[in-house]
């Protein structure tokens, strides 16, 4: 499969979540109908997660960028099971980490697409 072309304006939304480790700002931008890149920053975390963060950002862009839905389905999959020890509420939904929100949000986006 070839890389999509990246257009010169994506659509997006940068959404601000309440974690257990602060608030984590997770830009998702589409290109034609699905996820393409992704990027997170939390506030008040240090040097090392928000490295992390954005090395999971680059990595599923590729992710998303590069592969067939059924390997982006599976990457998304193992991201909800991400533990990191600083489990949280959202809402009525127990959430196991930032990893876990970013799949969550994911996975609407692509409920969004499908109808």
């Amino acid at each position: 499969m070839a890389k999509k072309k990246r257009p010169d304006v994506l659509k997006g939304n940068t959404e601000k979540i309440r974690t257990g480790c602060g608030n984590l700002f997770l830009t998702i931008n589409e290109h034609e109908d699905a996820p393409y890149e992704i990027s997170g920053r939390i506030g008040k975390s240090g040097s090392c997660v928000r490295s992390m963060l954005e090395v999971i950002g680059i990595l599923l862009s590729i992710v998303f960028q590069n592969c067939e839905k059924d390997v982006i389905k599976k990457t998304v999959n193992h991201l909800s099971s991400v533990s990191c020890g600083s489990e949280f509420r959202e809402g009525d939904a127990r959430r196991m980490s930032c990893l876990d929100v970013i799949a969550d949000r994911v996975k609407k986006l692509e409920k969004e697409v499908e109808g």
